[in-house]
């Protein structure tokens, strides 16, 4: 696997680490980009420039998960609705 490319399991097992906290991360994070390590967050930016060099600060031992987080009504408007 490329060294740039998450590992589909690790891949996996931050969409479910994810879906608990979103919530909260939209709400605090919204319009930002953050980086997730080892399911904590560890770098918040304005673009994804910014938040890879700050985990890069961090010496990581692997690249991180970086997403752009949406807003509310981003995340809202991208959710199937109940008929």
């Amino acid at each position: 696997m490329k060294k740039d490319m998450l590992d589909p399991a690790k891949l996996a097992s931050l969409n479910q680490w994810l879906a608990e906290p979103m919530d909260e991360i939209v709400h605090t994070y919204a319009g930002k980009f953050v980086a997730v390590h080892e399911q904590r967050i560890v770098a918040i930016g304005d673009s994804y420039r910014d938040v890879y060099a700050g985990a890069e600060n961090q010496g990581l031992d692997e690249i991180p998960f970086v997403m752009e987080v949406p807003t509310a009504d981003e995340l809202s408007s991208s959710l199937p609705t109940v008929f």
